[in-house]
């Protein structure tokens, strides 16, 4: 369905160009995935069972799950897309808890903005000689390492720069999130200007971190998939892979 597709790219499912609902393996394995990454409704330890893909029980785990989650729905092997539907659903309910700050800035700030400014004009000065030394400014300015000597290649790395790290930050210190001065800094230079910079960094450095943690998670995730279902080879003499 057009709908699921677009959800799951919305969630950055990483299986979304090879997914199909009807292929029992495919289906379990976003399951799996959308309660690890997205729902954690079980505790690592509870999600064993529907980590085991290949278990034959593996529908009745899924099940009395659905039942935990208070899920209206029945679920149908055979009709698997109204259940990928419900759970990217919740998927997308968890991950607004997670977000649900930083979007609604976002939100408001488009809200007050649309009409009420002119659109800007189009850049008349591209093909100046200033704008192969401005954009080469900038990538210094924000630690950017471009290989290639293109101002396309660079004006991209730019945007990528301010739309994954720069503008989620300072999105907080806007109105409907917190003020930067209400961010713990953790030391004063005696320069306002130079703590307001060193609290910025502080928050990227946290962002930092948060998104190692959920690096860490899915390698851990990963791991238990791997080993949640060992195969026996005879010819060793032994259990596992």
């Amino acid at each position: 369905m057009a709908v699921n597709k677009m959800m799951l790219a919305a969630l950055e499912y990483p299986g979304i160009e090879s997914f199909d609902s009807s292929k029992p393996t495919e289906f379990r394995k976003l399951m799996v995935w959308l309660e690890n990454m997205k729902i954690r409704f079980y505790k690592l330890e509870q999600r064993k069972p529907l980590q085991s893909l290949n278990h034959p029980a593996w529908d009745d785990h899924f099940r009395k799950y659905l039942t935990l989650m208070d899920c209206p729905m029945k679920f149908d092997p055979k009709n698997p897309d109204s259940m990928v539907g419900w759970m990217l659903q919740a998927s997308t309910r968890f991950d607004y808890q997670d977000s649900g700050k930083v979007l609604n800035s976002f939100a408001r700030d488009l809200a007050v903005s649309h009409g009420k400014e002119k659109p800007p004009e189009p850049f008349k000065d591209v093909g100046s000689d200033d704008v192969p030394e401005l954009l080469t400014k900038i990538c210094k300015a924000l630690k950017l390492k471009i290989a290639s000597e293109s101002m396309v290649d660079k004006a991209n790395a730019i945007r990528a720069c301010l739309t994954s790290e720069i503008l989620p930050a300072l999105a907080y210190s806007k109105k409907g999130g917190f003020k930067i001065e209400d961010f713990p800094l953790g030391f004063t230079t005696g320069d306002k200007a130079v703590d307001k910079a060193a609290t910025l960094l502080r928050m990227l450095f946290v962002k930092d971190v948060r998104q190692l943690q959920s690096l860490i998670d899915r390698t851990i995730v990963k791991a238990q998939e791997y080993t949640a279902n060992p195969k026996t080879d005879s010819r060793l003499g032994r259990v596992g892979r």
